[in-house]
């Protein structure tokens, strides 16, 4: 229990020793076949949808800032904006959290029976 408490993840496997560790644990699950199937098609798709937002989010800041040093060379370095205020609001909003909240919630990029069969995949 003490481990499990210390990891960065803790993992709790229901046992005959009781539920403490499951209890304690920030998964738990039911037998040991069963932790396959959290390391490699969870630990799988949470890495891929973490890179992938990351990378959406820098070509995100790529597009809108390139515009901006762009548009400064225009205007003569001066302090002044190219995008009202309420137009990087909506913007901020609109392309920067709907698009990577779907793709981290639904991007599957291959199917769960192939990470299962070959498992290396990860």
């Amino acid at each position: 229990v003490g481990m499990i408490q210390e990891a960065n993840v803790g993992v709790g496997i229901f046992g005959r020793e009781g539920s403490q560790a499951a209890r304690t644990s920030d998964y738990a699950i039911q037998m040991f076949k069963h932790l396959q199937r959290l390391l490699a098609i969870h630990g799988r798709y949470s890495l891929v949808r973490s890179a992938g937002v990351i990378h959406y989010s820098f070509y995100k800041n790529f597009a809108v800032f390139f515009v901006q040093i762009w548009w400064s060379f225009y205007n003569g370095y001066s302090a002044q904006s190219l995008y009202d205020s309420w137009m990087m609001t909506v913007f901020n909003i609109f392309l920067t959290s709907l698009p990577p909240l779907v793709y981290g919630v639904f991007e599957k990029d291959i199917s769960e029976k192939l990470i299962n069969t070959h498992p290396r995949i990860y």
